[in-house]
């Protein structure tokens, strides 16, 4: 999850003298090219942008560890020229399996940067105020890695905090197919 954050200040004698209006981006850029439709002489100066950019993502803690049950059977079956005996599956113990499970931990990235632009920076770029900061907040993040303020959310994902889910085709329903199929063949053969 990524948020910018952006505030444009224009900080002109004119634009305080008309009261300090609030201007969208789009306002401020036709206030660049026209500035007596918003009761000025000039176009505005000393603009300032100031970006903010809060990113949460996952990064790997210590794994720990977790127990995986396991199976094994053994079927048998006797057959003749006269007779066959049924499939019968024997289950078997083995230990269960040891594996390690991923754990993460979610921090948030904030980058912060006030930069000093122009008119003609502001017309020139294509684009609205979340491209312009976006393109600001890469480059610093790009520039600078550890300009990055990076906090701990507290939040923490544990991969093997589910149960292990079992699909459809279930170890007891393998064991039914394979009898089938196998009284199945044994009847071909007879």
């Amino acid at each position: 999850m990524k948020y910018v954050l952006i505030a444009l200040v224009a900080t002109v004698s004119s634009m305080a003298h008309a009261g300090g209006s609030h201007l969208s981006f789009a306002e401020i850029k036709q206030a660049c090219t026209d500035p007596a439709r918003f009761q000025n002489q000039v176009a505005p100066q000393n603009l300032q942008v100031a970006c903010e950019e809060r990113a949460t993502k996952w990064i790997p803690v210590a794994s720990s560890g977790v127990e995986l049950p396991v199976s094994r059977e053994i079927t048998s079956s006797l057959s003749s020229d006269k007779y066959t005996v049924a499939p019968t599956v024997h289950p078997m113990h083995v230990e269960s399996q040891q594996a390690s499970c991923p754990r993460f931990k979610e921090v948030l990235e904030v980058v912060n940067f006030t930069k000093a632009t122009s008119c003609e920076e502001l017309l020139a770029f294509d684009g609205d105020e979340k491209d312009f900061c976006e393109d600001i907040v890469t480059k610093v993040r790009n520039s600078n890695p550890k300009g990055v303020d990076v906090s701990d959310t507290g939040n923490t994902k544990d991969l093997c905090d589910a149960p292990v889910e079992r699909s459809q085709r279930d170890q007891r329903g393998q064991r039914d197919q394979r009898g089938q199929r196998d009284q199945r063949d044994q009847r071909d053969w007879q």
